[in-house]
């Protein structure tokens, strides 16, 4: 967090002057979940100075009063998000309406079975393609579970009366928030995640399966890995994630030696 400290005159014409502090985040974690849906749903046409009361904490009466390029200079602080930053949690820790309550996978996704990101990751891919409320639904109701439940292929259904309910805002700044946090992934696993430079040609001896360029490509590593041994599909799912492609790594580097 960056401290503001802004000093100003209530009254312009007394000698009075009065001191304000605020805290700017300066970090995808520093922020808070109103401040983070702000921020993935910003557009030339948000108010500087409402943003800069939003995300300090000052009056926005008094952020009002200050010279446009004050109030643009505290904004400033924001660069950090251009960079080619990411953040490995969700900033959003739970959704609730009336009974329910849903709750995010935890920061690194740590948790997180490989057939729940497979299921998550289809549907993420599919909606930035096609842009079907369905595939975002799908996409919310895998990353947001209920409190206390384990991962099923049953529960984004059940949790999908929830998730329709959610405002375009929230539902926005979840798949923003989804898009950093693979972001963080590609970062930790650049093998499997990158694009190839090649795409549509297949080294000699190499399995596709084991470079997953699309999501639809998890679904051939899934088969890939459960092989003929199709009575343990359930067990094969409920491999913790970073287990997974950490095995895929080491497959692919192993594969890129040998050519």
């Amino acid at each position: 967090m960056q401290e503001i400290t802004l000093k100003y005159r209530p009254l312009a014409w007394l000698p009075l002057e009065r001191t304000l502090r605020g805290r700017f985040p300066t970090a995808w974690e520093e922020l808070s979940p109103v401040q983070f849906t702000a921020l993935s749903m910003l557009s030339e046409k948000d108010d500087p100075a409402a943003l800069v009361a939003l995300f300090t904490g000052l009056p926005r009466r008094v952020v009002r009063r200050m010279d446009p390029y004050q109030v643009a200079r505290i904004w400033w602080i924001t660069d950090w998000v251009k960079e080619e930053s990411c953040c490995n949690r969700f900033m959003i820790p739970r959704i609730g309406s009336g009974d329910g309550i849903l709750v995010c996978p935890r920061p690194g996704l740590r948790g997180v079975s490989f057939g729940r990101f497979i299921f998550c990751d289809m549907a993420y891919e599919g909606y930035l393609e096609t842009k079907d409320p369905g595939d975002l639904f799908r996409m919310l109701g895998s990353l947001y579970i209920p409190q206390g439940e384990s991962f099923t292929d049953e529960l984004p259904g059940r949790s999908l009366p929830l998730v329709r309910s959610l405002d375009e805002k929230t539902s926005g700044a979840i798949l923003f928030n989804y898009s950093l946090v693979r972001r963080w992934l590609a970062g930790r696993y650049p093998l499997l995640f990158a694009v190839a430079e090649h795409e549509g040609e297949e080294a000699k001896g190499e399995k596709p399966a084991l470079k997953p360029k699309t999501s639809g490509s998890w679904i051939r590593v899934f088969d890939s890995i459960v092989g003929d041994d199709i009575s343990r599909h359930q067990e094969y799912a409920d491999i913790p994630l970073h287990n997974v492609l950490r095995y895929l790594t080491a497959r692919t580097k192993d594969a890129m030696k040998s050519h």
